[in-house]
């Protein structure tokens, strides 16, 4: 069961609220940036590869994108 106290069930409610927030604010880079983050825990590497470019393309200067973008492509079998 994964209800909405689950640490799963608290994980899609995360990745709800997170979608809804990029569609309405889609060059936040905070925002692609946790998405992305959510979506890696969760096993989502393709996803969150995704979210992690949109963050680098919104905020070139912020570093930790670029982290975990390197992070879902080597679990993709992306990585060098």
């Amino acid at each position: 069961y994964y209800g909405p106290s689950s640490g799963v069930g608290r994980a899609i409610t995360a990745l709800r609220e997170y979608s809804a927030a990029v569609s309405t604010a889609p060059h936040d880079a905070a925002l692609h940036y946790g998405y992305g983050g959510t979506l890696l825990l969760m096993g989502r590497h393709a996803e969150a590869l995704v979210q992690f470019e949109a963050a680098i393309a919104g905020a070139p200067e912020y570093a930790l994108p670029y982290y975990n973008a390197a992070l879902a492509a080597d679990r993709l079998g992306r990585g060098e």
